[in-house]
């Protein structure tokens, strides 16, 4: 008999996670379902050119939609033109109860402002507890739709071509996945021009990086720079698909229900949220069934 285990742990990689809330609605979970499965659809038939006539037929409306999302803005014909398949592939759906409280202006708004405007904080601590418009104000119980979606970052294939150049140099390999990791799970790194010039005047990282590179220290600088701007590029194709391709596509069918009277309003906000310190273990078989 056997005693080879049937699985093992591959990798572990670089992913985001994204979160989608809505109110659980009947037509929202219909609207959902309609939407995803189109660009699943898309996938499936490998049609990368019915995604980029999307983005590019709903231009006007999408950079309305992102605009104080300025890097997008400034990249989306760049980014449209050379959108990739495969970047979203399936998500999955839960729901959890909620317990919401609203109310017009939060009230540590209202002391911050009134700090600002030259205030006391003996004077404007009461604040916190007066309501601006009571009639305005509720708390409601909503069992809400949470539709999550993983994007892995495609880390192993993208480090194995860049040591590729440097045969026998694997101790490579550890230190440009760092500069990835570094970027892409740091969101206040997401300036790339500004990190590369960081990271590589950083004098443990350039010593690590000489050492396994010699005197190919130049390439192997230029590398990390290419894998820093590629993460960069993952991100906006990313935030493309998410607010050019779902959000739009949910927010105007949303809108569409009004019109039509299924619903009495466009609902106030809708929230997404995002994870970027994710990894992702891969468990994968063998192909050895245990006999």
């Amino acid at each position: 008999m056997s005693l080879d285990f049937p699985f093992r742990f591959s990798r572990s990689d670089v992913a985001l996670i994204v979160e989608l809330y809505l109110p659980k609605r009947a037509q929202y979970q219909a609207l959902l379902l309609q939407i995803l499965s189109c660009w699943y659809e898309w996938e499936r038939q490998r049609s990368s050119m019915a995604m980029k006539d999307h983005f590019k037929d709903n231009k006007h409306r999408i950079l309305e939609l992102v605009e104080h999302y300025s890097s997008l803005r400034s990249a989306y014909d760049t980014l449209v033109e050379s959108f990739p398949l495969g970047l979203a592939v399936g998500h999955s759906v839960y729901e959890v109860d909620g317990f919401f409280a609203n109310a017009d202006t939060p009230a540590v708004a209202q002391w911050a402002k009134a700090m600002f405007a030259g205030g006391s904080q003996a004077a404007t601590r009461s604040i916190v507890t007066q309501a601006t418009d009571v009639s305005r104000h509720f708390a409601a119980e909503e069992r809400t739709l949470v539709v999550r979606f993983i994007f892995p970052f495609p880390e192993r294939t993208l480090v194995d071509q860049a040591a590729e150049s440097f045969a026998g140099k694997a101790g490579l390999k550890p230190i440009f996945r760092e500069a990835i990791r570094g970027f892409l799970q740091t969101p206040s790194e997401h300036r790339p021009n500004e990190y590369i010039k960081r990271l590589l005047t950083d004098a443990s990282y350039k010593a690590a990086l000489k050492e396994y590179s010699g005197e190919r220290l130049s390439d192997a600088e230029e590398h990390v720079g290419t894998l820093v701007k590629i993460a960069d590029s993952w991100i906006h194709f990313v935030a493309l698909w998410l607010f050019g391709y779902l959000v739009l596509k949910v927010t105007s069918g949303m809108n569409d229900l009004v019109v039509q009277g299924e619903l009495a309003k466009n609902e106030d906000e809708i929230w997404i949220t995002s994870f970027w310190d994710v990894a992702l273990n891969r468990i994968v078989p063998t192909n050895k069934p245990i006999e």
